[in-house]
């Protein structure tokens, strides 16, 4: 409801629900609307990372947006917060080897790139791409297969040394393996606590306050509150 199109392709949930808003504020009533939710038969996803060191990634950004009118269901945003992570996700039914190529070459994901590792299957057409400065992973590109997406979104942010993991940064896995790295979902964007460090403090007795004291998160905008207070509720566990 917050997007526009230099975030995302085709129309937000605006269209579907009551068009009133807000005379003052112009905020649409959207989040009051009833709505009815229906499965849909979902293509082949595609996710994109580059960390920006500098400018906040806003080249990259103004790179991106024309692939937002070209590929279905695409949104672009920004994640981090000592470094940018430009973040493009879409849907494309069938692999497409041009359009990929043309996005590797604004994430600077290139094949010949020494930094660059690189997966394709042909048979069930995922393909992979992961590009590694010095020891920390600063790019990446996965189409048909997405799981790891989530803690390799972590390892972007993070600029950590990825030397224990690098063998399963094109492995199926929706967490880091056993006794590796676990970063965990991000639930408090304004100060970037991830769901595993709340767990951690709730499950060692830390109270919400004394948390929230140490890391701010719930702080900021608020709006990870209800689930800070359900980890909270749950014992870390």
């Amino acid at each position: 409801m917050h997007w526009g199109g230099n975030a995302m392709g085709g129309f937000g949930v605006n269209t579907l629900t009551t068009g009133a808003f807000d005379p003052l504020s112009k905020q649409p009533e959207l989040k009051h609307a009833v709505v009815q939710v229906e499965t849909l038969p979902a293509s082949a996803e595609l996710v994109c990372m580059r960390r920006a060191e500098d400018g906040g990634g806003q080249d990259l950004l103004q790179s991106l947006r024309p692939f937002l009118r070209r590929l279905d269901g695409a949104s672009l945003t920004l994640a981090g917060r000592d470094a940018a992570v430009v973040i493009f996700r879409a849907r494309m039914p069938e692999p497409d080897a041009a359009l990929l190529d043309e996005l590797d070459e604004v994430l600077g994901l290139v094949a010949h790139a020494s930094q660059v590792l690189a997966f394709s299957d042909q048979q069930t057409g995922v393909s992979k791409r992961a590009r590694i400065d010095g020891s920390a992973l600063t790019g990446l590109r996965l189409y048909g297969e997405t799981r790891a997406a989530d803690w390799l979104q972590g390892l972007l942010e993070s600029g950590s040394d990825i030397a224990p993991l690098r063998r399963f940064l094109f492995a199926p896995l929706a967490t880091p393996p056993v006794g590796q790295l676990q970063l965990g979902k991000v639930v408090c964007n304004c100060y970037n606590v991830s769901e595993t460090a709340i767990r951690e403090a709730f499950a060692r007795g830390e109270s919400r306050a004394a948390l929230q004291q140490r890391t701010q998160c719930g702080t900021g905008c608020g709006s990870c509150l209800p689930e800070i207070r359900r980890l909270e509720a749950s014992g870390g566990k």
